[in-house]
């Protein structure tokens, strides 16, 4: 199930994989409340070198499957080159979604720059059933290039990030009302732009108890007759804590075949 892979990455950053539907997606009214102020200022950004070790797992609900998925998100020291971070993501199907659809087995590692989260590197291991794909992607800056599998050279400009280098650095944006960040990324081939801006702020309940968070949409530039739109047709949004840990809490989307939540179930340090 081919779908299920893409709308996992999106749930980190990639909206511009997959088509969706432009239906609005809500929280249970249970599990969150709005904050009365209208303007907020953002703690300070995260330091990924100050969390290295820590491992965030998920469980992904997919339309009225209870856990279609496990998510899980790493930060360790890098060895390629030995000063860099390793950023890492792997996504499991589970259950009724593993049994009678697909077995999706994917990893997912950056190799970054600590202070600029720039990557060195990227690799994908995708296995779908049977089925066994790797695809690795080393970064030129100096010619502002990155070369795909080894044989395929793609211009990039100077702070293209791939997908889960650009979702840990959204952790560490300033996050005050009203900002907003036009940022740029790359998936297999195709570099694409995503708009990022936090929209409100509410107080959710997680396993790390109730926290205030800080909704932030993540939309796309899309190019149409050499003018651009802003593309929220997934209408994807991260909910990260609104403290100096900047946890992402609570991930969703909707694409066409049903909402999709990623929550953060354990947390370790």
């Amino acid at each position: 199930m081919k779908q299920m892979r893409l709308i996992l990455l999106m749930l980190l950053v990639s909206s511009v994989v997959m088509p969706g539907s432009r239906a609005a997606i809500g929280l249970d009214q249970h599990s969150a409340a709005p904050v009365a102020s209208s303007s907020w200022v953002s703690p300070p950004p995260l330091q990924l070198t100050a969390v290295i070790g820590e491992r965030l797992e998920y469980l992904v609900s997919w339309s009225d499957y209870l856990v279609a998925a496990q998510l899980e998100l790493t930060v360790a020291k890098g060895s390629t080159p030995p000063e860099s971070l390793q950023l890492q993501a792997t996504v499991q199907t589970v259950g009724l979604v593993r049994s009678l659809f697909i077995a999706v087995d994917d990893r997912f590692v950056s190799y970054v720059q600590p202070q600029s989260l720039l990557p060195f590197r990227f690799e994908a291991d995708l296995r779908e059933g049977r089925r066994h794909r790797q695809a690795v992607m080393v970064f030129d800056w100096k010619a502002g290039r990155v070369r795909l599998n080894g044989d395929e050279d793609i211009p990039i400009h100077s702070d293209t990030r791939d997908v889960i280098a650009l979702f840990y650095h959204i952790r560490r944006l300033d996050l005050s009302s009203g900002k907003q960040y036009r940022l740029t990324g790359i998936y297999k081939h195709e570099p694409f732009t995503l708009i990022v801006r936090p929209e409100q702020k509410r107080v959710i309940d997680t396993p790390l108890g109730s926290v205030e968070a800080i909704e932030v949409a993540l939309r796309t530039e899309q190019a149409n007759g050499g003018k651009t739109r802003i593309d929220d047709e997934h209408r994807v949004r991260v909910w990260v804590t609104n403290d100096e840990r900047r946890i992402p809490v609570l991930i969703t989307a909707r694409p066409a075949f049903g909402q999709v939540r990623a929550r953060l179930r354990r947390r370790h340090v």
